[in-house]
């Protein structure tokens, strides 16, 4: 099952790139996460893994980002997950395009390949599924508009000496 979702972010791509880029955000706004831990060293890049748990439907696993380019795209792949008689597998990408005004649009795209006897219940909650992803894209663009939102107010309350 492939989703294909946009969203337009106002805060600039270098922001929106750098919370994504850290998955261990991702519990922030993706409600079917209950936790997300970097289990390679070092800043995120291409090759860095991930270990995730969900408790909806409930599985353990791991990503990798396999495709990284700065304030740009970052995909991911991982290993199928079992999931009691049937497993799933996660791939995506997100595409950053800045737009004018300083905003970030967000194109995102989750594949979700299911095996055993989910392979004929998948499909079936593909509608859900895409609700969820939408709802979980929309608490994305407030988290980081608020947090965009939040700098630019701090630095109105604190305007810096000026030199001459």
């Amino acid at each position: 099952m492939r989703i294909e979702k946009q969203v337009d972010i106002q805060a600039p791509p270098e922001r929106v790139f750098a919370f994504l880029a850290d998955s261990e955000n991702m519990p922030q706004w993706q409600t079917a996460l209950d936790q997300v831990e970097q289990v390679s060293p070092g800043a995120p890049c291409k090759g860095t893994s991930y270990r995730f748990a969900s408790s909806d439907p409930p599985l353990e696993s791991t990503i990798e980002w396999v495709e990284f380019d700065e304030n740009r795209k970052l995909a991911w792949h991982g290993p199928p997950a079992r999931v009691g008689p049937g497993s799933i597998q996660f791939t995506g990408s997100h595409t950053l395009e800045p737009l004018d005004g300083g905003g970030t649009r967000l194109r995102s795209i989750f594949e979700t390949k299911f095996g055993g006897v989910l392979k004929a219940i998948g499909p079936l909650r593909g509608r859900l599924i895409a609700k969820e992803i939408e709802d979980d894209l929309r608490r994305l663009k407030s988290l980081l508009e608020r947090a965009s939102a939040s700098f630019v107010l701090l630095f109105q309350d604190f305007p810096l000496p000026a030199f001459g």
